[in-house]
């Protein structure tokens, strides 16, 4: 049996918008990839412990599908 382990990550987006419905995806899509990238330089570079970025938000058993026979 496995264990499936969901973490989040916060991220940042500026721009015009009054409210967080009205951001475009294709913002969002880029604010993540900057975090992404912000945090893979900071790994590469060791300059900080970038485990403490990820919240834990959740934790299930996953079943592993049973061995296929072949006869």
């Amino acid at each position: 049996m496995k264990t499936n382990f969901m973490f989040d990550i916060a991220f940042t987006v500026e721009g015009p918008w009054e409210l967080p419905e009205d951001v475009p995806a294709i913002q969002l899509i880029a604010g993540l990839q900057k975090r992404i990238a912000d945090l893979i330089l900071d790994y590469a570079n060791k300059s900080e412990d970038i485990t403490e970025e990820f919240g834990y938000c959740d934790s299930y058993k996953v079943d592993e599908p049973p061995e296929a026979k072949f006869f």
